[in-house]
């Protein structure tokens, strides 16, 4: 039998879609402040979000006699009849954010326009009106949400842990205070200011407060319209900034942050020559196209677009990103380390530091080569699948027997066994060798550390600032002896000893989303990931020592991320290859 369900409980179900967590509802609630033109959005919370959340913005303001439709589904300014839809120039339209926020938490929304005498406070709770009253206030908008989820306890129980869900909401915002420079932001946690961004100039300036980047290391491409109705500017990094991540990497159309497949992949591409592999470049995308191009009715987060036309005109941001690139960006040196004394006020982004490990490294290191980029599949013939349980003994049995025979490309150790050829991914294994000693050393909490003369400085966004503040005691059982340097700095002094690229493992821990996790068997293997050199030559000796140590781990096939460690060619594999069968 098919019941209509009670208002209350659809509402719930429909909030589900919308507010996923205090970080999505305070999403919602930034992009009402800049539909409303507001030049200055605060966020107070506590808790994380689940006790309190709190976004006031100087914008326009609601009327007295548009505040009686808060709170109820599809209330909306933005649109009202069909074709509007076809040219959405705005953030929200759906009229279900605040609907969704009243339907699971204790909300109040306080507004006021400039031609109001007074504010009003609406007061709804479980998408029950409680009721309205007058209130002091500048022009603006205040809305306050306490108790998130109180109503809906499965959805509550699979929130995580305060900072964690803080860092989340940082993550969230951060895309917005970069498409809208114009803007003051400032976050508040725990009654402590975490983040006060004043206005900024122009988007350079907003890309050195945010992501501490310098303005010599970036470069401009673009196109003007020209009548087509598409236009775009890139800004993009040189070869001084790089991550082991993508999480410098952000695509706004019409200054809205979405996920773009297409624009995203176009630009990397553009990367290739100029690019070490195995690293990720910082990019910034600004897309302005006619609304009448632009689908941002998919899905309520609207955090995915439909754009008509996308695979051309993501072939044309990669031709004119590639241009930038190779005209501009290939003659750009990696810098050393400059060291600056000073106040750090006159330049809160000295000492200069290359971002792919530049600095001070100990007597007689090695320079890194480059590594195989972690998300590349490897080639897999049918004969080369990971061994399953059942043939895993007589891999080990084939690899313990095998003869050394070479290298290639000083990466791959090529071994002969009877009618087969193993091939060892040197990387891929010191990954795996390491990563089972730092878990052993971990679990144990005796951790062998190699102290630094000099400390190696390496400059860090407001997000991997927060994730480091949050993160230090782990940081630091795992063996990074770390301390705040400069503004938008952080000194390494000392590291895993079996780990030679401390500035990748420590990006790598930094680069999480939320607070990096407690277990050894995670910070082992986000710490180890393209921290190991490959590339250094290796004759019989330490090929087979190399081989002997991977035999002798517990998962030996397969690296910490899933990549093989060992593949096998068999003759009749390459007798098919040569058509010899």
């Amino acid at each position: 039998m098919i019941k209509r369900l009670p208002p209350d409980l659809a509402g719930k179900i429909a909030a589900g879609e919308v507010i996923e967590r205090p970080a999505s509802a305070v999403k919602e609630l930034v992009e009402n402040g800049l539909d409303a033109g507001a030049d200055s959005i605060e966020v107070q919370l506590l808790n994380g979000g689940k006790q309190l959340i709190l976004v006031r913005d100087n914008g326009s303001g609601i009327d007295t006699e548009d505040l009686e439709a808060i709170g109820e589904r599809h209330a909306t300014s933005k649109i009202s009849r069909l074709e509007d839809l076809a040219a959405i120039a705005s953030f929200g339209f759906r009229g279900e954010a605040l609907y969704s926020l009243a339907a699971v938490s204790d909300f109040r929304l306080r507004s006021r326009t400039a031609s109001g005498e007074s504010g009003l406070e609406v007061h709804i709770r479980g998408n029950r009106r409680m009721g309205t009253a007058p209130v002091a206030m500048n022009r603006g908008t205040e809305v306050e949400v306490r108790e998130l989820f109180f109503n809906t306890p499965a959805r509550r129980k699979f929130l995580k842990s305060d900072p964690a869900e803080f860092q989340l909401t940082v993550n969230q915002i951060i895309p917005y205070t970069l498409a809208y420079p114009e803007c003051r932001f400032a976050i508040r946690h725990q009654e402590r200011v975490r983040l006060d961004l004043a206005a900024a100039e122009n988007p350079m300036r907003r890309f050195q407060q945010v992501l501490n980047l310098e303005p010599e290391n970036l470069l401009e491409a673009g196109q003007e319209s020209a009548g087509t109705g598409f236009a775009f500017k890139a800004c993009l990094g040189d070869v001084n900034i790089q991550r082991p991540r993508r999480n410098l990497q952000f695509v706004f159309v019409n200054r809205r942050p979405v996920y773009s497949r297409a624009f995203s992949q176009a630009v990397n591409q553009a990367y290739r020559s100029v690019m070490p592999a195995g690293v990720f470049p910082f990019f910034a995308l600004f897309l302005e196209l006619s609304p009448e191009l632009v689908d941002v009715n998919i899905h309520p987060s609207k955090h995915e677009v439909r754009i008509n036309g996308e695979a051309r005109l993501a072939g044309l941001v990669r031709v004119a990103c590639e241009q930038a690139l190779t005209t501009r960006g290939r003659a750009r040196r990696i810098k050393l380390a400059v060291f600056k004394t000073g106040p750090a006020a006159e330049s809160v982004f000295q000492p200069k530091l290359s971002e792919s490990g530049a600095g001070y490294r100990p007597p007689l290191a090695r320079p890194a080569a480059p590594v195989p980029a972690a998300d590349t599949a490897l080639p897999r013939p049918e004969a080369i699948e990971s061994p399953p349980a059942a043939a895993e003994a007589t891999l080990r049995e084939l690899l313990s027997n095998a003869f050394f025979i070479g290298a290639f490309r000083r990466r791959y150790l090529i071994f002969e066994a009877g009618s087969s050829l193993l091939l060892i991914d040197q990387h891929a294994a010191h990954e795996r060798i390491n990563y089972e000693r730092l878990v052993e050393a971990l679990t144990r909490g005796k951790v062998e550390v190699q102290y630094l003369l000099t400390p190696l400085i390496i400059p860090v966004t407001i997000s991997e600032m927060l994730v480091w503040e949050e993160g230090q005691p782990r940081f630091q059982a795992l063996g990074f002896s770390t301390s705040r340097w400069e503004k938008g700095q952080v000194a390494i002094h000392s590291h895993p000893a079996l780990i030679n690229r401390p500035e990748t493992a420590l990006r790598n821990l930094l680069a999480e989303k939320d607070t990096p996790a407690a277990d050894p068997e995670t910070l082992a293997r986000r710490a180890c990931h393209n921290s190991i050199r490959s590339g250094e030559p290796a004759g019989r000796e330490e090929a087979e020592a190399l081989r002997d140590r991977l035999l002798a781990c517990a998962d030996p096939f397969t690296c910490p991320h899933g990549r093989p460690t060992v593949l096998e060619l068999t003759e009749r594999f390459l007798d098919r290859q040569f058509q010899r069968a």
